[in-house]
This record gives C-alpha cells, structure tokens and sequence, in this order.
C-alpha cells in the first residue's frame, strides 16, 4: 500500500498524467472540429408547383319517364318487394316520418 500511494503521489507521475490529460483535451478537441466539419449540406427543399384544383360541376339531371329505363316492362320486381317493406318498417318510427 505504502508503494502505490507513494507511486501515485510522485512527481513524476503528476507530471505524465497532466501531459496525458493535456493530450486528452487537444484530442478530443480535434475530433470534435473534425466531426462538425463532416456533416452534410443540407438539400434545399424543393417547391412543388402550385396545380389549379378543376371546378366542380353539379350533374345535370333532367326529367325522364319510367319507360325511358331499359328493360322496365320485362323486368320481374317481385323479388325487391320485402326489402321495400322492411325499409318502409324501420322508417315508420322516425321522427320526420311521424304523422
């Protein structure tokens, strides 16, 4: 014990960990330039152009007649029949379809 505190407190120890530590400093201080001069440039951001939305038009309805449709007459429209009662049976208890 009496060797390695004597050894620690030597000055000739002191004086190798200072220059040590000195180098330690200009070291890290080099890196440090060295990595902030390796960054990157940054890339400008590039500007889209600006495109014109086009106008929305309404549809154009018009009147027509049920003959208009094609296959109107031959079709056989039995088969919609219950889904027409069932929406007509949840309708009937809403509000606005109340008498």
């Amino acid at each position: 014990m009496y060797c390695i505190s004597r050894m620690l407190f030597s000055s000739r120890f002191l004086c190798v960990f200072r220059s040590m530590q000195k180098n330690i400093i200009w070291l890290s201080a080099a890196a440090g330039i060295l990595l902030t001069a390796c960054q990157a440039p940054k890339q400008p951001v590039p500007v889209l152009p600006q495109v014109e939305k086009p106008p929305v038009v309404a549809p154009a309805f018009m009147v027509s007649k049920w003959a208009m449709l094609p296959d109107w007459a031959t079709l056989d429209l039995t088969p919609s029949w219950p889904a027409l009662q069932q929406s007509c049976r949840a309708l009937r208890f809403k509000p606005k379809w109340q008498p």
